[in-house]
């Protein structure tokens, strides 16, 4: 009968039961795990009622053997019946999810199931993750979603190695007497270079480090074919060769640039503090230096900010958000997924 559970067991004759077979809610009866999982019970569904049957084999081993059929009572009430839906249906029920679900609407678990599909946003377990823990350093870290938060990681490095695939932009500024080149992706500042870009025509540099090519045009825009995300000052191979940052030169080919992945510099000369989201880090914030790089080119902040520039950033937002470090470095913040 539906709201029951009916269990067939079977004895030896010495108080000993063993479960055969089972029926809940009405449903087909069904074998169980054990010594008996292969009978077979043969179910009849469209008669009225649907009726199930099953030949009880001999038993060598007892005389007279016994079965023993048990009806257990398993109905629900409704806010039971409600909760044992949500713990199948999500990753469980809540007590407000409870109290505002619909007893009244019999389509009310299909309605949640429908609501779920296409006007919810995903609740994703590896979303939740991504935004708070730092995949890079090999073991799981704390990462605020907001950079002002506590636990927020921010590197030295301009690009990051997912950037593999979009385009830098090129542009030169003239200041007077002096010249600064701006790097760009997406419309958003990422470091300002001293010199224009140049590259190493060999990639096995068999002549010498010392040969290079250049410089490219600092106007225009080049594809990014590789990035190490590690400060290019920081990584050589056995020719004291930065090989972190690559750029499609046109005509040339992909070609690892001078100097590798740059570090993070906004020079006020030739980018405007108002064009940015800056933030200032005070010189006696608990800044800790990971992977014991010279360069520092990895940071962890383990206090929160109190910038009061805060308050105008976007929870991880399109353009990126810098920190002014003591002694005039730069740093933009790390979001890894």
């Amino acid at each position: 009968p539906a709201g029951s559970l009916v269990t067939l067991s079977r004895t030896d004759g010495e108080g000993s039961y063993v479960p055969v077979g089972r029926s809940y809610d009405g449903s087909d009866w069904e074998a169980v795990a054990g010594p008996h999982a292969r009978w077979n019970y043969g179910c009849i569904n469209f008669s009225t009622p649907k009726r199930c049957s099953i030949d009880l084999p001999a038993d060598a081993d007892a005389a007279e053997p016994a079965h023993r059929l048990a009806i257990y009572d398993a109905s629900l009430g409704e806010r039971d019946a409600a909760a044992r839906f949500l713990e199948r249906a999500t990753f469980g029920p809540t007590r407000a999810l409870l109290d505002g679900w619909n007893y009244t609407d019999t389509s009310a678990a299909a309605r949640f199931v429908h609501d779920q599909i296409y006007k919810e946003p995903p609740s994703l377990h590896t979303h939740y993750h991504n935004r708070r823990a730092y995949a890079r350093e090999g073991q799981t870290r704390i990462l605020g979603p907001h950079p002002c938060e506590p636990n927020s990681f921010w590197r030295r490095y301009a690009f990051d190695a997912s950037e593999v695939g979009r385009y830098v932009a090129a542009s030169t500024v003239v200041v007077g007497n002096e010249t600064g080149y701006v790097l760009s992706v997406g419309g958003h500042t990422r470091t300002v270079l001293s010199g224009p870009i140049m590259y190493y025509p060999d990639r096995q540099h068999w002549f010498g480090k010392n040969q290079k090519e250049g410089p490219i045009d600092m106007d225009r825009e080049y594809y990014i074919c590789t990035v190490l995300s590690v400060d290019g000052s920081a990584y050589v191979d056995d020719f004291d060769v930065p090989r972190t940052f690559s750029l499609i030169i046109p005509g040339v080919g992909c070609k690892e640039i001078v100097g590798g992945n740059p570090e993070v510099r906004l020079d006020p000369r030739y980018v405007s503090e108002d064009s940015v989201q800056l933030l200032d880090v005070p010189a006696e914030a608990p800044l800790i230096t990971l992977r014991g790089n010279a360069s520092g080119e990895l940071l962890l902040h383990r206090a929160p900010l109190a910038d009061p520039r805060c308050a105008d950033i976007p929870e991880q937002g399109a353009a990126p958000v810098f920190a002014r470090l003591p002694g005039g470095r730069a740093a933009v913040q790390d979001v890894v997924g």
